[in-house]
């Protein structure tokens, strides 16, 4: 199964992992770690992660929870893709995401 982000959520990635080498050094590259080594969990077993059942459409969107940072990784399944749509913080601006949801998948989308 493919992997690919849409360019906000790797933004966010990106931002997320600033904002903690921030705080304190090597810390971003943990966090960032963390990501990758869920990337290889969706790739084992991707039926594994709950949909998130809060979406406003019909999707079939899932969470994985970090387990060391307090931060949601959201994605949304296809027939052969992953889409990573977001890496949300569940206590701040919760579903602030899901807009994102409203549009097809753009096919143009960095992976």
């Amino acid at each position: 199964m493919k992997v690919r982000w849409q360019n906000a959520a790797k933004e966010e990635l990106i931002h997320v992992a600033e904002w903690y080498e921030d705080r304190q050094a090597g810390l971003g590259q943990e966090f960032l770690d963390e990501v990758d080594h869920l990337v290889e969990m969706l790739h084992q077993n991707v039926e594994r992660f709950p949909r998130y059942e809060a979406t406003p459409i019909r999707r079939d969107v899932r969470r994985a929870s970090l387990k060391r940072f307090p931060h949601q990784v959201l994605f949304e399944l296809t027939a052969n893709q992953v889409w990573f749509v977001a890496i949300a913080h569940p206590s701040r601006r919760p579903q602030y995401w899901t807009k994102r949801l409203t549009s097809p998948l753009p096919s143009d989308d960095l992976e």
